[in-house]
């Protein structure tokens, strides 16, 4: 009975000339040849930094140090081939392990702060209560923001970029003497920068050793520095050699005939390089495949330095002024000559170590 009489309400007010008929959207339609066309898509728009010169002038200064900072960190405490990680949050101490139970600990300081899901960098809060002479990197930070209206100092900063991002983060070298900087990813997406300071070494028994100690337990031999760089300098010389050879040949063809330029001779230029100073596991895992790339040109290396490798071999790292081709080369002992062993693009960088 209910539902009856719920039906007859609803055809009365059907019949009823006061209610207004029900708005549809009206969907248009074209020809194909007259259909309107489709939304491009459209990148992100960045923040940029802030463009005051003696701001610029800073962030080129603390990116420097970081280099140096990260290269000795990498050369005298085995940063970057730690096995694992921990912190120890009430202690602010993080600890490297390596894999014969050496150990680093150092002390960190988290100073700012990045979302990689909404995008979103910020320094870290302030900390309570604290003196002029006490106060963090991150108070210091915002205090320079404030004094010089510097945007990204003072609050957080949506869709900034990779690159810039990373050179804010340098200014905490700037803000105390402190001995590194790195990401901590502690619960994806979100990660923390952090400041690294009082690096103390300790053996597999727990003992606190010198500074020194480090390398002295590695008795594998191991290429030279000298060595090492050498051979990965001639890999680069001959890489770039048939990368511009490649380049050239483009260029003087019309593009027609350009897209038919096989590959196959340069190519083989490369292949004869690899198989001269590489020695890998596996034999063509490393082996080049394509062209275009030039990550091998002697004028964007910055610098070339090495590191040792726990364990034996020594690392080649050319410091590109590219930072997405920056890879370290493994050298060792082959045959009883120095080869290319590997190729890392993580050495030196576990722990989402910042460079």
């Amino acid at each position: 009975m209910e539902f009856l009489i719920i039906l007859e309400a609803l055809l009365r007010r059907q019949n009823r000339e006061d209610v207004p008929p029900i708005e549809v959207d009206r969907v248009e339609s074209y020809p194909i040849d007259q259909a309107p066309p489709l939304k491009t898509y459209e990148p992100p728009t960045y923040t940029p930094l802030t463009q005051d010169d003696d701001y610029q002038a800073l962030l080129a200064a603390c990116e420097s140090t970081h280099i140096k900072k990260h290269v000795h960190n990498m050369q005298h405490f085995g940063c970057g081939q730690e096995t694992r990680w921990t912190a120890d949050e009430d202690a602010s101490e993080i600890v490297l392990a390596f894999a014969d139970g050496f150990e680093v600990r150092a002390t960190y300081e988290v100073f700012a702060h990045f979302d990689e899901k909404s995008k979103v960098f910020s320094i870290a809060n302030p900390t309570s209560n604290a003196s002029d002479t006490e106060a963090g990197i991150a108070d210091a930070l915002r205090t320079y923001g404030q004094r010089h209206n510097v945007a990204e100092l003072i609050r957080p900063i949506a869709d900034i970029n990779l690159p810039d991002l990373k050179r804010v983060a340098y200014l905490a070298y700037d803000a105390k003497p402190i001995q590194g900087v790195f990401q901590r990813v502690y619960e994806a997406p979100k990660r923390d920068f952090v400041a690294l300071t009082d690096f103390r070494l300790f053996n597999d028994n727990g003992d606190r050793i010198s500074d020194d100690a480090f390398w002295q337990t590695k008795e594998e031999s191991s290429p030279t520095s000298a060595e090492s760089i050498a051979i990965v300098q001639a890999y680069f010389r001959d890489l770039n050699e048939a990368e511009q050879a490649w380049a050239d040949d483009n260029q003087r063809l019309e593009p027609e005939q350009a897209k038919r330029l096989s590959l196959d001779p340069y190519l083989a230029k490369k292949k004869v390089s690899y198989e001269a100073y590489w020695a890998p596991a596996i034999p063509d895992y490393w082996a080049p495949v394509s062209m275009g790339r030039n990550d091998f040109d002697p004028a964007d290396i910055l610098e070339w330095f090495t590191v040792p490798r726990r364990g034996g071999g020594t690392y080649v790292i050319p410091l590109h002024k590219n930072e997405n081709a920056r890879k370290a080369y493994l050298v060792e002992y082959a045959g009883g000559e120095p080869k290319i062993t590997n190729e890392d693009v993580e050495a030196g960088f576990h722990m989402n170590w910042i460079r």
